[in-house]
Parts: C-alpha cells; structure tokens; sequence
C-alpha cells in the first residue's frame, strides 16, 4: 500500500485516536500504545529519529505517494518541526508539512493547565473523576455544548488504560516536551511547505501560541479557526485529509 500522510499524534494519544483515512499511517509515539519503549529519560529528538526509521522503511520500500503529507498534532507537530529542518534532507523533497495545535514550547502555557499537568504527573488515581477536569480543558467550549459527554467519554478512555502508558511512561514523555526549545526548529522551516492550523479556543495553547508560531515563520500559511479546542482530531477531523479548504 502506498501512503498519502503519516500523522503524529500528540501527548499521552495511541495512534489509533487519530482519523482513519484510507492512505494515512499514524504512528505511535515512544512511550504510548505499540510505540517503542525508551527505557530512560529522552529528549523529542530522539522521538523525531525513530519516526525518520520508520518514513525512511517506506521510502525505502516505495510506499509514498508522489505528493506526500507529514503532520504533526500538538507534541507530534513539536517533533515534526525537528524533522522538517534537522532531518529535511532524508525526507521525500516535496514533503509538505502540517502542523496542528502545537507550539513552540510550553513554557507559557496558562496557569490552570501547568497546574492540571502536575496532578497528572504526581499520579492520582487514574480514574473517570479525577482525570475529567484535566481532559475538560482539551475541548473547545463550542464543541463541549454540542457533546456534553466528551469530557467523560474521553476521561473514562484513559482511565481505561487505552492509550496503553504507564504512569512512569508518562512522567518520561512529559518532560521530553518540557525540555523542547523549538524556536531554532520552528523559525527554519520552508514557509512554503508548511501549514499550521490552530484553534481559537484551544484552551491548552491557543491564541498566544498561534502568534508565536506566526511570528517565528510568517510566511508560512497559518489558519486559525474560532470555534477549535486543542481536540482537533475529535473536533475537526477534516484537517487531516489531503486538501485543506
């Protein structure tokens, strides 16, 4: 089979979260679901050199289409940035790059998420109760209106164990992303390869991320959409096809 896209998903998702499109392979990410076991701290370089393998198989075996899509949602647009510059030249040369709900780094992320993201690394139960109001502030208030069930249908998800990550696997993941300085990756992107799309009432990175992300490649195509949470492969799952419109 040959693939149109490899998507990357963010923080604590399995692959199997992201859209299932005919022609798109989602990778697991080091630490969650099938993805490799690092066995020690590491940094999302190391995540951007296991991904690079598994593009590099494909290529090897003629599995990608002429036009050909990387993306990257959140922590995967984060590590897409590194293979977008630092690996550019052993991927396909008319790779385009999409970069969904994601940042240059966490450093200014809001008060109430940077305190939510410590309760979930100190390792509360991991129950329906206790993660809801960690999952609530990933929707965007316009979809939680239209599905009230989302904050725990999702909680209950992962209370489940079904993103397969350890506790400890999480502790690991959570720090790579602390650790990410993307201003150097971001800034050196090609402008004319790369789309980024954000959402207005991403409550996790949202607006002041988006305008870093503008102000480190402006000449990139940037979409912000009023209505899009941090979920957008819940909530806008159209963004991951082959044409944006």
């Amino acid at each position: 089979m040959k693939y149109w896209g490899v998507a990357i998903p963010g923080l604590c998702m399995n692959a199997s979260e992201l859209p299932r499109l005919s022609g798109l392979l989602c990778l697991n990410n080091p630490e969650v679901g099938d993805g490799d076991k690092m066995g020690r701290f590491y940094t999302l370089e190391d995540c951007a050199k296991k991904h690079l393998l598994t593009i590099q198989t494909l290529i090897k075996n003629d599995q990608l289409e002429t036009h050909f899509t990387l993306m990257g949602m959140s922590m995967g647009g984060m590590i897409l940035s590194i293979l977008g510059t630092k690996f550019r030249d052993q991927l396909p040369l008319n790779t385009q790059f999409r970069f969904f709900v994601t940042s240059p780094n966490v450093k200014e992320l809001n008060p109430n998420s940077t305190a939510q993201l410590f309760k979930w690394i100190r390792g509360l139960p991991r129950n329906e109760k206790n993660l809801s109001p960690i999952v609530e502030q990933v929707f965007s208030h316009s979809y939680l209106k239209k599905h009230p069930d989302a904050i725990s249908n999702y909680a209950r998800y992962l209370s489940s164990g079904g993103n397969k990550q350890s506790l400890w696997q999480l502790i690991r993941q959570i720090n790579a992303v602390r650790r990410f300085k993307g201003g150097p990756y971001f800034s050196k992107l090609d402008p004319k390869s790369s789309t980024f799309i954000g959402g207005k009432e991403d409550r996790l990175f949202g607006p002041k991320h988006n305008i870093a992300l503008r102000n480190l490649i402006p000449a990139a195509v940037h979409i912000e959409v009023s209505d899009l949470g941090h979920m957008i492969h819940i909530e806008a799952p159209h963004f991951f096809g082959v044409n944006i419109n």
